[in-house]
């Protein structure tokens, strides 16, 4: 519908995209990860759970620290 109001006015439309927004923002709250054993790591890490730093896709916590 925007669209459509957009080209019966004439107006023009703007896009933006931030890659990877949840992963700029420091988090607020303390929130602990299990590393999955599928995944990469270094041995000390294995079967830890480790602090988040930053805000991660998935979490409630990281759409909220993006917006603010």
């Amino acid at each position: 519908m925007l669209f459509v109001i957009a080209v019966r006015n004439g107006l023009i439309l703007e896009l933006f995209d931030v890659t990877a927004a949840y992963l700029h923002r420091e988090i607020d709250e303390d929130i602990w990860v299990k590393v999955p054993d599928r995944m990469l790591v270094p041995e000390e890490h294995r079967g830890k759970s480790l602090k988040l730093d930053k805000g991660l896709y998935g979490t409630k916590q990281g759409g909220r620290c993006w917006w603010k």
